[in-house]
């Protein structure tokens, strides 16, 4: 949960460096999207029906993957705005990936970002994997503060 947060707090971030209308929620859509194709799935049918779809379910986990699902949920918003749509749901998932990529994972790296040319894992190991923890309350507030701030100007008229 925290690494979820952590990940729709940076793609909210990023986002509102941009824009500052629906835009942004497109962005962090993207960010938390990659974790509801592999980890939502994979809680439910492996660790609850006891089915082995870890690795299935790790390749959507992967760039292409994600163009693809990103491509396919643009779908769902009308034809003026898909183009856009899909763009900015793409950003949030490559942010996402590119941060589980920085950290560090428990025994081996997993994230394959050539996939499907190349089975090859890797990661930077820039932080621990354990370190959403930390920084999660942090973000939390931050994000609480200018999202009410935020709220503020629009009530205002700006």
């Amino acid at each position: 949960m925290p690494d979820l947060l952590t990940h729709a707090a940076s793609g909210y971030l990023i986002g509102r460096g941009f824009y500052s209308d629906h835009r942004v929620a497109l962005i962090v859509f993207g960010s938390i999207l990659p974790d509801l194709m592999t980890r939502v799935p994979g809680i439910i049918l492996q660790r609850f029906l006891e089915l082995p779809v870890a690795h299935f379910f790790g390749a959507f986990h992967t760039p292409v993957a994600l163009a693809v699902a990103c491509y396919l949920i643009s779908f769902l918003f009308a034809q003026l705005h898909r183009q856009t749509s899909f763009l900015l749901m793409l950003a949030g998932a490559l942010l996402h990936f590119v941060l589980d990529l920085m950290q560090e994972q428990f025994y081996q790296p997993i994230y394959m970002p050539w996939f499907p040319f190349s089975f090859q894992a890797m990661q930077w190991s820039w932080f621990h994997i354990h370190a959403s923890l930390l920084v999660t309350p942090i973000l939390l507030i931050v994000i609480l503060w200018l999202w009410r701030k935020d709220n503020k100007l629009l009530s205002a008229g700006y």
